[in-house]
């Protein structure tokens, strides 16, 4: 399961590579709430700030550090202007 991070009941749970959500923002409920808000509009309607707090949301996840080391910070821009939220079933990886 290494890189593997998997969301239950509203709660990042920790995996190799990955990050648990109140190792990011301590009152990590009150965040998820809002990066899951800003990721449930449509992507061509999210305003600089929400791309913003999407890039903070996931500055130490290895995937985003890595691909700004080999890329550089526009392809985080772009990914986080189109990234997505799906809620699946406990237990279901998201994203490896």
């Amino acid at each position: 399961m290494e890189g593997q991070l998997i969301v239950r009941e509203g709660k990042f749970l920790k995996r190799k590579d990955s990050i648990s959500l109140p190792s990011v923002f301590p009152d990590s409920h009150t965040t998820f709430d809002r990066i899951r808000s800003i990721l449930s509009l449509p992507y061509a309607e999210r305003t600089e700030s929400q791309i913003s707090s999407l890039m903070s949301f996931t500055q130490k996840m290895k995937f985003f550090s890595d691909l700004r080391d080999t890329v550089g910070e526009y392809a985080h821009y772009q990914c986080c202007q189109r990234l997505g939220f799906q809620q699946c079933p406990p237990g279901k990886v998201m994203l490896t």
